[in-house]
């Protein structure tokens, strides 16, 4: 968290996920046929957080 935090004060786009919502929503993108754009916008932050 703190290195989140940190780098949202310098300015760095941060995303905070846990392991099983990022599968979940995966899987739902995987299913609707919209994982490609999904793959897109989760390559967006600089750092990503696993809860």
């Amino acid at each position: 968290m703190a290195l989140g935090r940190e780098a949202i004060r310098q300015n760095y786009s941060v995303q905070f996920v846990t392991a099983a919502t990022l599968v979940a929503m995966l899987a739902k993108a995987h299913d609707d046929g919209t994982l490609d754009k999904q793959l897109t916008l989760l390559a967006r932050p600089k750092l990503r957080i696993p809860g």
